[in-house]
């Protein structure tokens, strides 16, 4: 016959709720959901806008007859030729901080990327003094750069945080190669 323990221990067993996820699985769930929420907002401002301006050719196109269609009494969707150029101009400087007390800022020649968060990549040489200027879509963008001036261009310089870029553009985006 079993003890009053293992009686005990079955009845609560049977009592608890089933496997609960961890605390984290849950916080990464509730991001990917407010990131997804994101995305859906900004997918349907995006659609919303390209209608009120008239840059998403497919849709200005309806009923437009064919060739033979009309005979037929059908439709067809033909697209427009006007593409939609939607860019922005984002000027910005490689720059060196830091290093020992009382130096200033410095340009670096080198290269910038916009990594795009679908992984599309847009870079640009910047001039001697760390310059740039670059044309790319709006949206949200890691930007990193690389100069063979800072450690032989082997060491990777990045902005604070992601870049948010609307079609407006950015001016005095500053991607920072910390020195020690």
């Amino acid at each position: 016959m079993p003890d009053l323990r293992t009686l005990l221990s079955a009845a609560a067993e049977q009592q608890e709720p089933g496997r609960r996820p961890e605390f984290a699985t849950l916080r990464a769930r509730a991001r990917r959901r407010r990131r997804l929420r994101r995305i859906a907002t900004g997918v349907a401002v995006a659609l919303v806008a390209g209608l009120a301006i008239g840059t998403i050719p497919f849709l200005r196109a309806w009923n437009r007859p064919g060739d033979g269609d009309q005979a037929a009494g059908r439709t067809t969707i033909q697209p427009s030729t006007r593409a939609a150029a939607v860019a922005a101009t984002v000027r910005g400087g490689l720059l060196r901080v830091g290093g020992p007390a009382g130096t200033k800022p410095a340009g670096l020649p080198g290269t910038v990327r916009f990594q795009a968060e679908g992984g599309e990549i847009t870079s640009v040489r910047t001039a001697d003094d760390g310059t740039f200027s670059i044309t790319v879509k709006p949206g949200r963008y890691i930007v990193t750069g690389t100069s063979p001036l800072f450690g032989s261009g082997k060491y990777e310089c990045h902005t604070e945080k992601p870049v948010e870029i609307t079609a407006a553009g950015l001016d005095n985006v500053q991607v920072i190669c910390n020195q020690r």
